[in-house]
């Protein structure tokens, strides 16, 4: 996500009597929060019929998405549409590439994001994105966009779920994100090529603000078509997911907190023995201020944050996401260091 991640692998031997040459490999995957404050923002806005009222909330909260990377970063913001049928869209930036440097950022931020209502019904936010942040447009019309070391934020905000074909459909019409969901392009690749943008995948986080369906959270938004590839990358790059339905300036706050470097999920660089996972935040620890894993050793740095399943105050693992998301009060603040600490057998 925001935060550097520093993985360390230590070979642990262990002799067990029904398999001898048994051998766990024991990791350490860090975070720390808010460590690269360099940052450009994508927001992908879903400018089809139904978006209006939560377009002009979110315009009108802008100063509330900027306090917080106000505070913390040297930010650009860039906005593109879901629209991939209109020419004069897909995944062109609608308006300059907005940055700290400039002057009355709030006002053009909350002019940004008024895309309008036009856009296609066939909403393909991820394809947008991926068409905005590379070749040939990264170069072109969308040129200034990214900027070398920075992280990469995206924020995806839909009431509907994406129907990133890239062409596999023809003619058809959007019915066949329905019936026909095995054509999308998978989620999984388009976080590899997010992935290939970036030096560490730790500094790519992908934010959804969609309808988060009844698994994500107490209720959905009463839509028919929960965001679920939208929450799928956002999950898998430590992302959050928020209700798009919800208060404008509530969700602007969140969205602001979390492109600024606030994160509660933390994508494993290995897949994990669930039973051994250890979390712990507590200040950075450099490299080389300690052997190359805290693992195992007695008096570790960092508070320990206690597992519970129900989400509510502790750590939890997903092993659909193959990350570890921390709950309630033991969320680390800003310049925090996450240690997590598992075996692999």
């Amino acid at each position: 996500m925001f935060p550097v991640r520093i993985a360390a692998s230590v070979l642990s031997f262990a002799l067990l009597a029904a398999c001898p040459d048994f051998v766990t490999d024991e990791v350490e995957d860090r975070f720390t929060l808010g460590a690269n404050s360099v940052v450009d923002v994508l927001f992908v806005m879903d400018d089809s019929n139904t978006m209006g009222p939560t377009q002009e909330e979110m315009a009108v909260a802008a100063s509330e998405f900027l306090l917080p990377l106000d505070l913390r970063s040297d930010w650009q913001i860039g906005v593109v549409t879901t629209d991939m049928e209109d020419p004069a869209r897909r995944g062109r930036l609608v308006g300059p590439v907005l940055s700290s440097a400039a002057g009355d950022e709030a006002a053009d931020l909350s002019a940004a994001l008024r895309v309008g209502i036009e856009g296609s019904q066939f909403e393909a936010g991820l394809s947008a994105m991926w068409s905005a942040l590379s070749p040939p447009l990264v170069t072109h019309e969308n040129d200034g966009l990214r900027r070398e070391g920075a992280r990469l934020v995206v924020i995806v905000v839909s009431d509907e779920d994406d129907c990133s074909d890239e062409g596999g459909f023809g003619q058809d019409g959007p019915e066949s994100c329905v019936s026909r969901p095995h054509v999308l392009v998978p989620v999984s690749e388009y976080l590899g090529r997010l992935h290939g943008l970036v030096d560490l995948q730790a500094d790519v986080t992908v934010i959804a603000a969609v309808d988060p369906g009844q698994t994500e959270g107490p209720a959905d938004c009463g839509g028919t078509s929960p965001g679920t590839r939208y929450i799928e990358l956002a999950r898998a790059t430590g992302g959050g997911v928020d209700r798009v339905c919800g208060e404008g300036s509530d969700l602007m706050s969140s969205l602001g907190a979390q492109a600024a470097g606030a994160q509660t999920g933390f994508p494993l660089s290995r897949t994990p023995d669930p039973a051994s996972i250890d979390v712990r935040v507590g200040d950075p620890v450099a490299e080389g201020d300690t052997p190359v894993t805290t693992c195992g050793v007695e008096g570790a740095p960092g508070e320990v944050v206690p597992e519970d399943p129900t989400r509510v105050q502790g750590w939890s693992y997903d092993p659909d996401s193959n990350a570890v998301r921390i709950h309630g009060t033991h969320a680390p603040a800003f310049g925090r260091q996450v240690r997590i600490c598992y075996e692999v057998g």
